[in-house]
């Protein structure tokens, strides 16, 4: 019997299909759209663009691609390369190729980024001071295994972990995730809801969800970090060629240059050396793809009774809610679907604003969340975002959690098989607001046409079929087939199946 997912509340409907908007410049946020999500502060002083074509953005829907790319990306880089991080939980024994003992001895994040600086490669990673119960510690074997192999090869600032602990509350955190590797005289960027950290391995199959589990599930269960209270990870990341890999570099070169001292677990901790941002020609040029992207942020207002020079103050001096807003304007924008995939779902009053909105006029709102029991006030905060909605309108909003123990870590939205987001932020109030956060929103100029007869963009479309057919186990190639309300009612009968 086929299980995956359960109802959190919906009904099967009659899907309405109208033509989504296919200029890509609609979906994304204007210059000055940007600047009131800044405080009127000018992003392209740190490099980052207002949007830019031409990019290839590719879609790792489960961490098993993302770790095999990556580990090829950084085991290609060579004398004066680079790898720059930002992340929220960074372990040094996370293995990227699990899948058989030999590869799983040779692949930990700490020996493939100690070959790299053995070749000269720069390694700079900024990872947030993590109080959780033990993390602190991997956090530490991590900065302390790189600390060796730069100073075994003379690296000096060229080797560096920083504990990062910016940040103006205390209930805050720098929740980026994102990595660039030049390798092969071209810089590529990854952005996502994967950290280096434990259990994020896994493939779209879920083996160790399965009964009886199939041969993957020996690779889940080699991470170090692995415990039997979950069966498997759902989550997103993207890489990303193009122009576009200079915005995220101008966020990384912005943190890591900041004139606050970074770390306030160890104050004698030095402010790093300033580095240099990259130039056009570090990347690949326009016109490697087709995807317009932009990229999307959020920083808490600068605050100097906690750092000094205001935590962020060369940038984001007042803030950054550009995610929120990017989102809030694709949600209006929204005429047939709405997709969200996320960890938690929970009320944050301007989304459900336009989220309510969008279910009022017709849209239909598909939701993969996480079970939040036993988590406290999330459970109440997770009902306060969903129950509204449905009450607007039953038979558009189709929310569904696990009920085979995966646990959804994903950070994403796709509208209308024509906008998606993928990034770090979550459906809530702290990442919306005083997280720091990052993400690219994504409109593909290559349209494909529909099961539904209609134009939409390539990379959304074939992203959301990806997405679905590993909740629903309907293979790619026919789900592609299937119309929107062909697709959505696939999901109630995988709901049936293991409500």
């Amino acid at each position: 019997m086929l299980k995956g997912v359960c109802l959190l509340g919906g009904m099967a409907s009659v899907v309405s299909i109208v033509q989504p908007d296919l200029n890509a410049g609609d979906w994304l946020l204007t210059k000055e759209e940007i600047d009131a999500s800044t405080g009127g502060f000018d992003r392209s002083s740190l490099g980052i663009a207002v949007s830019s074509t031409g990019n290839k953005v590719g879609v790792f829907v489960t961490g098993d691609e993302y770790f095999s790319s990556l580990y090829d990306d950084v085991e290609n880089t060579e004398n004066g390369d680079f790898v720059y991080m930002t992340g929220w939980m960074t372990r040094n024994d996370t293995i990227l190729l699990p899948q058989t003992e030999e590869s799983a001895a040779t692949s930990s994040v700490g020996e493939v980024w100690s070959r790299a600086i053995s070749r000269n490669v720069s390694s700079l990673s900024l990872i947030w001071r993590n109080m959780l119960p033990g993390y602190m510690e991997r956090l530490n074997a991590f900065k302390d295994q790189i600390a060796t192999a730069g100073a075994d090869n003379n690296m000096g600032d060229r080797a560096r972990v920083i504990i990062d602990g910016r940040s103006p509350l205390p209930t805050g955190s720098h929740h980026q995730k994102s990595i660039l590797v030049r390798r092969k005289g071209e810089t590529v960027g990854y952005v996502g809801g994967i950290d280096l950290a434990q259990q994020r391995w896994d493939t779209p199959a879920h083996c160790c969800a399965q009964s009886p589990p199939c041969a993957a599930c020996e690779a889940f269960k080699r991470d170090p970090g692995y415990s039997e209270d979950t069966t498997g990870w759902q989550d997103v990341q993207v890489s990303v060629r193009g122009p576009v890999v200079l915005d995220v570099a101008g966020n990384f070169v912005s943190r890591w240059n900041d004139d606050e001292t970074p770390s306030n677990v160890n104050p004698k901790e030095s402010v790093p050396a300033k580095i240099a941002a990259l130039s056009a020609d570090d990347v690949a040029a326009a016109g490697i793809g087709t995807h317009t992207v932009q990229l999307l942020r959020t920083y808490i207002c600068s605050y100097q009774k906690v750092c000094k020079h205001g935590c962020f103050s060369n940038n984001a001096p007042y803030g950054e809610t550009s995610h929120r807003d990017g989102l809030i304007k694709a949600f209006s924008k929204a005429q047939n679907y709405i997709y969200i995939e996320d960890q938690y779902f929970v009320f944050e009053k301007d989304l459900h604003a336009v989220l309510l909105s969008a279910v009022k006029r017709g849209v239909h709102l598909v939701i993969l969340t996480q079970d939040q029991k036993g988590t406290p006030g999330y459970e109440t905060y997770q009902h306060g975002m969903i129950a509204p909605l449905r009450e607007a309108c039953e038979a558009c909003v189709h929310a569904f959690i696990p009920s085979d123990g995966v646990y959804v870590h994903t950070k994403v939205t796709i509208v209308d098989d024509m906008y998606m987001t993928v990034g770090s932020n979550n459906i809530n109030f702290r990442s919306m607001t005083y997280d720091t956060e990052i993400s690219v929103a994504s409109v593909d100029t290559d349209l494909v046409m529909s099961a539904d007869k209609i134009s939409v963009g390539r990379l959304a479309l074939e992203s959301r079929i990806k997405m679905w057919s590993a909740q629903t186990k309907v293979p790619v190639e026919e789900l592609m087939t299937f119309t929107l309300e062909e697709a959505i009612s696939l999901w109630y009968e995988r709901a049936a199946d293991g409500s």
